[in-house]
């Protein structure tokens, strides 16, 4: 997978969360599921020893910042 791709589809998937104690119809907005989207970079950044797997983490985070 795609930095891009891998972006897009972190974002999208924080976008399908389902608040708790509200309607059906509820979801998270697009600044709020980009910034949990680059959370999960920097923790999977922070997590790793792999030059490759920092590299297109990095690659992910910049694509996010662009989305």
């Amino acid at each position: 997978m795609k930095p891009k791709e891998k972006a897009e589809q972190l974002v999208q998937e924080f976008m399908d969360i389902k608040h708790i104690k509200l309607s059906d119809y509820s979801m998270i907005g697009w600044p709020t599921a980009k910034h949990c989207a680059l959370v999960v970079c920097r923790n999977v950044f922070a997590n790793t020893d792999s030059d490759t797997t920092k590299q297109f983490w990095t690659n992910v985070k910049e694509e996010i910042e662009n989305l």
